[in-house]
């Protein structure tokens, strides 16, 4: 607020107040006495104010002044402090900043355990049990046999091995003639025995000169009792080979074997 302004308040406050102190007076108002005090008090402030009243500086010097300043100022503002130094300044030499957290190393996974070696065990049989066949069928096929092979059940169930011997036949050592005699009496004593099939072993003849004689004999005697013999074939590897004949006589197929 201007002087002139101030004292113009001051000047109107001052009438107020005498206005008021004439009322009073005139009215015999107990508080005439203090409306005189306040007057006096007015009067008093004016002439003070305008007596000590310093001078504002114009808007030319503020702008002006605004260009200066204190070095303190210009000290504080060249030098900053950062975050962390004020928040130590702030906090106080007690407090200790947290050490930061150090690295977690990785975790190592186990190594996974080798998945088991599947189990074989019923491939390995079927395998098995599939050689054994085709080991059978090259066999069969490899084995002489009378009749050939395909052209009677009879010698086709002996080359399958499906049929048993119900009796053992030996004639080895022996001269041929002992040996077809025996032969013959083991022939005639089947259908009494109820005998269906026979092994004659007559041995692999390593002590004949060229093809085994024993064995050509039997064969050829087997092949003319044909009203007893049905069909004959050289025994397994497994079961003699070379060295004994399968013989399968008139009636039934034989035993089965289990």
């Amino acid at each position: 607020m201007s002087r002139q302004k101030r004292r113009k308040n001051q000047q109107r406050a001052a009438s107020a107040a005498a206005a008021v102190a004439a009322r009073a007076a005139s009215a015999n108002n107990p508080f005439a006495a203090q409306a005189d005090a306040l007057r006096a008090l007015l009067d008093t402030t004016d002439t003070v104010d305008a007596e000590s009243a310093p001078s504002l500086p114009s808007r030319t010097d503020a702008a002006r002044g605004q260009g200066a300043s204190t070095p303190g100022a210009a000290e504080h503002r060249s030098a900053p402090l950062d975050d962390e130094a004020a928040f130590a300044a702030a906090m106080g030499a007690d407090i200790a900043p947290i050490a930061p957290r150090a690295a977690r190393a990785p975790r190592k996974r186990p190594p996974r355990a080798a998945p088991p070696p599947p189990d074989t065990t019923h491939e390995d049989a079927a395998l098995a049990r599939q050689q054994a066949a085709m080991a059978m069928i090259f066999d069969a096929v490899e084995r002489p046999c009378w009749p050939p092979a395909g052209t009677d059940e009879g010698v086709d169930a002996l080359l399958r091995g499906s049929v048993g011997p119900d009796k053992s036949v030996d004639l080895h050592g022996m001269r041929v003639d002992q040996a077809l005699a025996r032969l013959r009496a083991a022939l005639g004593e089947a259908p009494q025995r109820r005998w269906r099939c026979l092994r004659v072993i007559h041995g692999q003849g390593h002590h004949s000169d060229g093809d085994p004689v024993l064995r050509r004999a039997v064969r050829e005697a087997l092949q003319r009792q044909t009203g007893v013999v049905r069909a004959w074939c050289e025994t397994m590897q497994s079961e003699g080979g070379a060295g004994a004949t399968l013989v399968l006589l008139n009636g039934p197929a034989g035993r089965r074997r289990s």
